[in-house]
């Protein structure tokens, strides 16, 4: 912002970390004759996720407003800009494994409609929030799969098959378009 001295028109907070972990014991406690000694979720793995995917969206927010702010209103409803936030799909619909995943993404959810009201009132700025479903990214390719493209991009001439997010892009509409 400083170096181009253009005004910041918005923000998409799109933290995303998932690591998989069952809540419940790895095995059953008569596997073991001391219960503790079951494997359990490691609760580092989980805070991991939620200071990533929650923590982060918030703090990237929270940086990012005082900038919004200063931005000269536009259109008839002053808008000052846009903050863009996406949680996912697993914030409604989380799978077995997603424990984490689905409660940082269920919080990032949880906040657009406060969010909007407080900054939409105060300062002009709007909040939208997003939550896609599955697509291939780098963090639901399986390791397999991410092992053959690295072999296949050494193949001459080979044409990648990209996810959603590669053949499509962004889709500026939504931020464009109240």
């Amino acid at each position: 912002i400083k170096s181009t001295s253009n005004p910041l028109p918005g923000v998409i907070c799109c933290a995303g970390l998932g690591s998989p972990g069952l809540p419940s014991p790895h095995q059953p406690p008569s596997a073991s004759d001391d219960p503790s000694k079951v494997k359990m979720m490691d609760m580092a793995l989980f805070d991991r996720v939620l200071a990533i995917n929650l923590r982060g969206t918030v703090d990237l927010i929270r940086q990012t407003l005082p900038y919004l702010a200063q931005n000269e209103p536009e259109g008839d409803d002053g808008e000052r800009g846009i903050v863009v936030v996406v949680s996912s799909v697993a914030a409604y619909e989380g799978q077995v494994g997603q424990l984490a995943y689905s409660a940082s993404k269920g919080a990032v959810a949880s906040m657009v409609l406060p969010l909007a009201r407080e900054v939409g009132q105060k300062a002009g700025i709007r909040v939208m929030g997003i939550a896609p479903g599955l697509f291939e990214t780098g963090m639901t390719k399986p390791p397999k799969k991410q092992d053959q493209e690295k072999k296949d991009d050494n193949v001459a001439g080979k044409k990648k098959a990209g996810g959603v997010a590669g053949r499509t892009g962004f889709n500026p509409n939504m931020i464009e378009y109240p």
